[in-house]
């Protein structure tokens, strides 16, 4: 596991220190005190759907709690809007997650949209947003590669990286023709893979399909079935992951509020994250939706997906959780782009502290320009007394 002195000191050139901040540069206008504040690099949101972000009170709620239920109630919507009202809602939410500190973020476009709109209004925003956020796209079959009439092969010509949805097939062997299908064209275009893969309970196993015989990069995201595996066939497949080079990208939230159990006891929904990290599996986290059909909660803050995933797997060290949201995911976006201009100031002094507040950022930094910011003030009055609660734990916890 990577140590944090590294995600404070070396990649964040400009910090001093690795807890308590004092002092930073910023837009070369001298020096700003950040009053011992952890430092961190800017966070990455590596699986993000904002196309529907934001949209639940138009959809209706998921009553059933089920991916099949969210999949018919956002196609309906899905296919009423225009490419700029995708591209606007697209662009609010990605607005969101940078004021909660991402600024790179991979989002997976709806390829089954009507005329590709999804699509596009996609490209046009990774233009326009270029100066704030780095964007990777994924072409993202929502509800299969065979029963849509769009061209998926020109659809992936247009994004970054080829996807993949194997579960929105109707049986195992179309499943296995859509994997196949999708490789074949990642090939072709000389691209990199990031598949939505073995979602819910059952245990399909496309991954280990996939591994078997796909030859570019691969991304598997959710691995959701992975949880209800025996362990050795977790072990196997933890092999075939290692051996490939692969990340594994998981979406706690979405994934909690999506699995499929009628009743109890409840699978967790998630990845075996926490084994994986131990096998030395690049794990990633996403946001993966927010306010919508498939998930009605969230704000645009990957710290929640991280909140999710410490406590879903049970962890004490919040320390050791930083790169799923850091360093892991820039070796998966693989870019260089803004070293050490990058990076998110917490309003804590150590991550067990922003983990217990979950408060706002302080500051984020985008290329040497801050971007963003939030003034806290809170305060009890007791008494004809002023106290800040944050100040009070700090007493309690130091």
């Amino acid at each position: 596991m990577i140590s944090t002195k590294w995600l404070v000191v070396e990649m964040v050139l400009v910090i001093k220190g690795l807890r308590g901040i004092k002092e930073l540069r910023v837009d070369g206008r001298g020096t700003l005190n950040a009053e011992g504040r952890m430092a961190l690099p800017a966070f990455y949101d590596m699986h993000f759907h904002p196309e529907n972000a934001f949209t639940l009170r138009r959809t209706g709620e998921n009553t059933s709690s089920t991916l099949q239920e969210a999949v018919a109630k956002w196609s309906k919507l899905r296919d009423l809007l225009s490419v700029e009202e995708i591209k606007d809602r697209m662009k609010k939410a990605l607005l969101l997650e940078l004021y909660h500190g991402v600024t790179h973020v991979r989002i997976h476009v709806d390829t089954c949209s009507k005329d590709l709109k999804s699509v596009k209004a996609s490209v046009i925003l990774k233009e326009e947003m270029k100066d704030l956020m780095d964007i990777q796209t994924v072409s993202f079959p929502e509800q299969s590669v065979f029963k849509c009439s769009n061209d998926f092969t020109y659809a992936s010509q247009l994004t970054d990286i080829v996807g993949g949805k194997p579960d929105a097939e109707d049986d195992i062997e179309t499943s296995i023709k859509h994997l196949s299908y999708v490789t074949m064209i990642a090939k072709k275009l000389g691209k990199n893979m990031d598949v939505h893969i073995d979602q819910d309970a059952r245990r399909t196993r496309f991954a280990e399909y996939l591994l078997s015989f796909a030859d570019m990069h691969l991304a598997l995201s959710h691995m959701s079935s992975l949880h209800y595996e025996d362990d050795d066939y977790v072990r196997k497949i933890t092999q075939m992951i290692r051996n490939k080079r692969a990340s594994v990208i998981s979406s706690p939230l979405t994934g909690v509020y999506l699995a499929t159990e009628k009743g109890y006891p409840k699978g967790r929904g998630i990845t075996r994250i926490r084994e994986l990290m131990k096998e030395e599996i690049n794990v990633c986290l996403g946001n993966d939706d927010t306010q919508n059909v498939f998930y009605p909660f969230g704000s645009g803050d990957i710290l929640l997906s991280l909140f999710m995933a410490i406590n879903m797997e049970q962890s004490f060290n919040a320390d050791e959780w930083i790169p799923l949201v850091t360093y892991n995911s820039e070796k998966e976006f693989s870019t260089t782009s803004n070293p050490g201009k990058d990076f998110v100031i917490l309003d804590a002094s150590s991550m067990r502290e922003q983990m217990s507040t979950l408060a706002p950022r302080f500051m984020v930094i985008r290329n040497g320009r801050i971007v963003a910011k939030t003034n806290r003030e809170a305060r009890l009055l007791i008494d004809g007394t002023s106290l800040d609660p944050v100040m009070l734990m700090r007493s309690l916890t130091g």
